[in-house]
């Protein structure tokens, strides 16, 4: 299996590690070469990024930049011309609409998110959101792939937040409330 992963900070190294720890080798694309380099140092095979990158025979793209619809809408337009209907095709992000994200692509029907906590390699839920034009065969593949990686997959809708940030979050502002409202 080829798998590439764009974005090589705290996120997309951690997927990268979650698959390297079940002998799934990356590749890994960054458009900073500090996070190349770091990559690099890490054992993970990383170039720097440029559109005309080659994705080959590519099974499995997953996309961890960061959380800005329009930089992760430019990164799948520079890349559209190379997704192939073979590809499964996936965004990390944790708020942004797969089915905005998947309308940048081909294939929108192989497009869904593939969220995985962070850090990654510690937490083994993953949310897998399938866009409005994602096939049932996708979301299976990808469901069965997080499974024999050791993820725990759960399926989710496509809202703002998914399930895992709708909950972390109040949750989050209560502590603070909390803390914020204690006496000494």
């Amino acid at each position: 299996m080829q798998i590439v992963v764009i974005g090589a900070g705290q996120m997309g190294l951690g997927i990268v590690e979650v698959f390297k720890r079940v002998s799934i080798p990356c590749k890994v694309f960054d458009v900073n070469p500090k996070a190349v380099e770091r990559a690099r140092s890490l054992g993970v095979q990383a170039e720097v990024f440029n559109p005309e990158v080659t994705l080959g025979n590519t099974e499995l793209i997953i996309e961890a930049i960061a959380e800005n619809f329009q930089l992760k809408a430019k990164l799948w337009q520079s890349i559209a011309s190379q997704i192939t209907e073979n590809m499964l095709v996936a965004s990390n992000t944790s708020s942004i609409s797969i089915t905005w994200l998947a309308s940048q692509v081909p294939y929108p029907e192989k497009f869904l998110g593939i969220h995985f906590m962070n850090p990654a390699p510690k937490i083994s839920l993953v949310e897998i959101i399938p866009g409005m034009q994602t096939s049932v065969d996708t979301l299976g593949q990808a469901q069965k792939l997080m499974s024999q990686i050791g993820q725990e997959p759960i399926i989710v809708q496509d809202h703002p937040g998914f399930v895992v940030n709708k909950i972390l979050i109040p949750m989050i502002n209560e502590a603070i409330s909390l803390l914020d409202n204690r006496t000494a």
